[in-house]
C-alpha cells in the first residue's frame, strides 16, 4: 500500500508542492490480530497460578540514545533546539540535497568523550563513521550515518543503587532521523526535519538486566550521570533521551538466551518498566501455550500499558551497512581525551558522597537530591543563604519534591518556590517562630501563588500563622487549660498519671491554633504544675 508523505511546512501548513511518497506496508490487520492472539493468551491465563512466572529469568539489555547538548547538528550548521516551527531548522544537508557534503561537529566529539569518560569506558583514538540504510520518509538520505564497526567508546560500566554493576558495550555517535506525524491530516503523514542530523549518542548496554525495576533504576541513573556531566540534557518527555528495550525471556538455571524483541522510542523511566512488564508476561504465556516468540520490533502504547507489533526484526545484513566515503576516520589524541578528563565534573555518585561526609546528610538523603535533575543546585543554592544542609535536604527531599512531582512539574528547574524562599521558611523554622505544621502551610501557600515572590515571613504575618512567643500571653494560656481540667491537675500532682503533660500540651495547642511556642508551653506547664 502506498502512503501519501507531505513535507510540513515551517508554519504548520502541508506543503503539496514537495510531495513526498513514501512506500509504507500496511501490517495494521496483522498487527491486531497478533495483539489479540496475545491478549486472548493474557485472559486466558489471568486467573492462574502465578507459578509459571517465576520459572522463567528476564534478559534485558537497553540502548539509550541521548541528544547531546550542542548548539548544532552533528553534520551540519543548522541549530538543534526543541519545539520549534516545523521545518525551520533545516540545512541543505538534513534535506539531502545533492552535493552537500558532512562536516562533523568537534563539541559533540568532545560532549561523547565526555559521557564515555563518566562511565570508565575506553576512548578510542581511531574511529569510522558508517552507512545504516533504510528507507523512510523521515529520513531523507535513504541511510542513517552511525559507527556500526569502529566506535568512538567501548567498553565501561554503570554502578546501580541496588550494587549490581551493568557492562557497557559500547558508546558512538550518530545523528538522528526526522519526525513522522500521523493522523493530524487524515490519509496523510506530516513530516518535519527539525530534527533530522541532530547528534545522538547511542548508549548500548550488555543484557546484564533481570527484572523490570533493575531496567528502570539502570536508565534513571544513567540519565542523572548524562545531566549532571552536561553530555544531554535527559530530559524524556521531549524526546532527548529515548531507549530501545530488549526483552528476552529463558528458563531459570539455562545459559542461552531466548528469543528477543525490541521495544523502541520508549520516553520515560515508567514506560520502560511497563513496557518490560508486559513484554515478560507475554513471552512467558505465549511459550507456555507452545507458541513460538517472533523476533520482533514492537511500540509501546502508554494508554494501554501494552506493547503492539511495528514489524520484523532487522538483522544487520538488512541494513548494508558501509563506510561512510565522505567522512575520514575521526583521529583524536591523549592529549584531547586528558583535557576533557581534567574538566570533567563531579558524578552524582562522588557528589553524594560529598554530602554525607561534609554535610552529615543520610545516605539515602544525598542519594535522593543527586538523583533528581536540578535539585543538587538548588539545594546549594538553598545553602548559600544559610539554613541548616540536614533541614534543607530533608525539606527538599520530602517536602518540595512531593509537590514538584504531584503538579507534573518534572523537574526543580520551573519550581514555583525559589530558594530565597525555601530558605525563608527554614529560618523561620530554626528560629521557632513557626512551627512543622505551619510552614508545610507556608509551602503550599507558595507553590500555589506561584509568582516566586513572597517570602515565609511575609506570608505568616499575612495569615495569622505566626508563633505566640509572649510568655505572659502563653501562661495565661496554660492556666486557662488547667483551671478547664481540675480533675487532670490534680492527678498530676498526686502522681497518679504519667500521660497528663501531653494532654495539657494538646489541649493548649488545640486552644492556640497551633500557634503557641511549644517550648514555651512546655516550661509553662511545667512551672505551673510544681
Amino acid at each position: 500500500m502506498l502512503a501519501r508523505t507531505y513535507v510540513l511546512g515551517a508554519r504548520g501548513h502541508a506543503c503539496r508542492g514537495t510531495l513526498v511518497r513514501a512506500a509504507v506496508r500496511s501490517d495494521a490487520g496483522v498487527g491486531a490480530r497478533h495483539t489479540n492472539r496475545v491478549l486472548r493468551a493474557h485472559a486466558s491465563t489471568a486467573t492462574a497460578s502465578g507459578d509459571k512466572y517465576e520459572q522463567y529469568e528476564a534478559v534485558i539489555g537497553i540502548e539509550v540514545h541521548a541528544q547531546l547538548k550542542s548548539q548544532t547538528k552533528l553534520f551540519s550548521p543548522a541549530r538543534a533546539i526543541f519545539a520549534e516551527a516545523a521545518n525551520s531548522q533545516v540545512h541543505l544537508h538534513d534535506a539531502a540535497i545533492p552535493g552537500t557534503l558532512p562536516l562533523l561537529n568537534a563539541e559533540c566529539v568532545k560532549l561523547a568523550v565526555r559521557a564515555g569518560l563518566a562511565f570508565g569506558s575506553t576512548i578510542n583514538l581511531r574511529s569510522c563513521f558508517d552507512r545504516k540504510h533504510y528507507f523512510y520518509a523521515d529520513l531523507p538520505q535513504g541511510y542513517q550515518i552511525t559507527q556500526q564497526y569502529h566506535p568512538l567508546v567501548s567498553d565501561g560500566k554503570l554502578a546501580l543503587e541496588n550494587g549490581k554493576d551493568v557492562r557497557i558495550l559500547r558508546m558512538h555517535l550518530e545523528q538522528d532521523s526526522g519526525k513522522s506525524m500521523h493522523g493530524a491530516v487524515p490519509g496523510l503523514s506530516l513530516i518535519d526535519l527539525n530534527r533530522c542530523g541532530t547528534a545522538l549518542v547511542e548508549i548500548v548496554s550488555h543484557p546484564d538486566m533481570r527484572s523490570s525495576e533493575e531496567a528502570a533504576l539502570y536508565v534513571r541513573t544513567l540519565q542523572n550521570i548524562l545531566f549532571h556531566t552536561g553530555v544531554c540534557d535527559a530530559n524524556m518527555e521531549e524526546g532527548s533521551m529515548r531507549c530501545d528495550v530488549n526483552v528476552s525471556v529463558r528458563k531459570r538455571g539455562e545459559q542461552e538466551f531466548g528469543t528477543r524483541c525490541e521495544v523502541k522510542n520508549v520516553n520515560g523511566v515508567r514506560f520502560v518498566r511497563k513496557a518490560i512488564e508486559f513484554e515478560l508476561r507475554r513471552h512467558v504465556d505465549l511459550l507456555e501455550a507452545g507458541i513460538r516468540v517472533d523476533q520482533e520490533t514492537r511500540s509501546f502504547d502508554a494508554s494501554r500499558s501494552i506493547t503492539v507489533p511495528l514489524r520484523t526484526k532487522e538483522m544487520e545484513v538488512d541494513y548494508r551497512y558501509m563506510p561512510d566515503p565522505d567522512l575520514p576516520p575521526l583521529v583524536i589524541t591523549e592529549d584531547f581525551v586528558r583535557a576533557i578528563r581534567d574538566d570533567l565534573p563531579e558524578l552524582p555518585t562522588e557528589k553524594a558522597d560529598r554530602y554525607v561526609r561534609e554535610l552529615k546528610l543520610k545516605r539515602e538523603t544525598a542519594l535522593a537530591i543527586v538523583s533528581e535533575r536540578y535539585a543538587s543546585d538548588y539545594f546549594e543554592k538553598v545553602l548559600e543563604l544559610g539554613p541548616d544542609p540536614v533541614l534543607a535536604a530533608n525539606w527538599i527531599s520530602n517536602e518540595l519534591l512531593g509537590h514538584v512531582h504531584a503538579d507534573i512539574v518534572g523537574s526543580l528547574r520551573e519550581c514555583a518556590v525559589s530558594e530565597e524562599q525555601l530558605a525563608s521558611v527554614l529560618h523561620m523554622l530554626q528560629t521557632k517562630e513557626i512551627s512543622g505544621k505551619i510552614a508545610k502551610q507556608i509551602l503550599a501557600e507558595m507553590y500555589e501563588r506561584g509568582d516566586r515572590r513572597g517570602l515565609a515571613q511575609e506570608i505568616a504575618s499575612a495569615k495569622g500563622w505566626a508563633l505566640v512567643t509572649d510568655s505572659a500571653q502563653i501562661r495565661a494560656l496554660c492556666q486557662q487549660v488547667m483551671e478547664e481540667h481540675q480533675e487532670q491537675v490534680e492527678s498530676h500532682r498526686r502522681g497518679t498519671s504519667k500521660r497528663v503533660m501531653k494532654f495539657f500540651m494538646g489541649q493548649a495547642m488545640k486552644k492556640s491554633e497551633g500557634k503557641a511556642q511549644p517550648d514555651t508551653v512546655r516550661q509553662c506547664f511545667e512551672e505551673l504544675l510544681d
